[in-house]
């Protein structure tokens, strides 16, 4: 398998081994992919903090031992849409490594702005033309730096790009803002308020929660869960919200 093109996304050959180790064995510890990469110990720790950092990897306690887990393949379509003839060809052999495993809650947390760009493009991988996201956006979730607001722009340009709608519910004390203002007028897109404040923004795709924090405009943190139980159960509090909110 020809992976040359993964450098140009700026991987060492170690952290491609490492990469695509994980792609093999799923979650799993530094241990195992210390054995099946073949690795020192210590590049495998380094190319796991740089594979992190830059949102291709993440990690999760499991019994109270740190495990690791690649992310989906197609996150790398919009991680450089320059070369996507040459990933074309690669991510259906990055797909093939992957095992099948049964349905469960998985739970990962981004850190930093680079790993919450990654979890925010995670929504663009999975749906498709028709679908719909469903967001109750709090001043946490709304970020005032000029970065943030680049970014979120951009991912909703591309959003109604491919006709993906969207409902947002934002906190009413933020209504008239350059945010609240861009999604009013954003096409595919629906806009109410609510006098509640609410914690944190909540975002509900397909069988996923994506939680965003954005307090600190420079250590962002986002949290996405995977279950189609958890996910059904936010859709209808949502469809609540919405009947009840002008």
């Amino acid at each position: 398998m020809d992976t040359k093109v993964l450098k140009n996304l700026g991987f060492s050959d170690a952290e491609i081994k490492v990469y695509t180790t994980l792609l093999k064995l799923k979650l799993t510890t530094t241990g195992q992919i210390i054995k099946k990469s073949g690795l020192q110990k210590s590049t495998v720790y380094y190319s796991l903090d740089n594979l992190i950092k830059n949102g291709f990897v993440h990690a999760s306690l499991k019994n109270n031992i740190k495990h690791f887990e690649a992310e989906n393949p197609n996150i790398l379509f919009e991680k450089a849409k320059n070369i996507n003839k040459e990933l074309s060809n690669l991510i259906p052999q990055l797909k093939a490594l992957q095992k099948p495993q049964k349905e469960e809650v998985k739970s990962t947390i981004y850190e930093g702005f680079k790993a919450v760009t990654s979890s925010l493009q995670h929504r663009l991988s999975v749906l498709k033309s028709g679908d719909e996201i469903m967001v109750m956006g709090a001043r946490s979730g709304n970020p005032k730096s000029k970065a943030a607001i680049i970014l979120l722009k951009n991912i909703n340009n591309q959003r109604v790009k491919r006709k993906i709608k969207m409902r947002i519910i934002f906190n009413k004390d933020i209504k008239n803002t350059e945010t609240t203002k861009f999604y009013e007028e954003l096409p595919m897109t629906k806009v109410k308020y609510i006098k509640e404040i609410t914690p944190a923004g909540i975002a509900i795709y397909k069988d996923f929660v994506f939680t965003l924090v954005w307090t600190n405009p420079k250590d962002p943190v986002s949290i996405l869960t995977q279950s189609k139980e958890i996910a059904d159960s936010y859709k209808q509090f949502f469809q609540r919200l919405w009947k009840s909110t002008k």
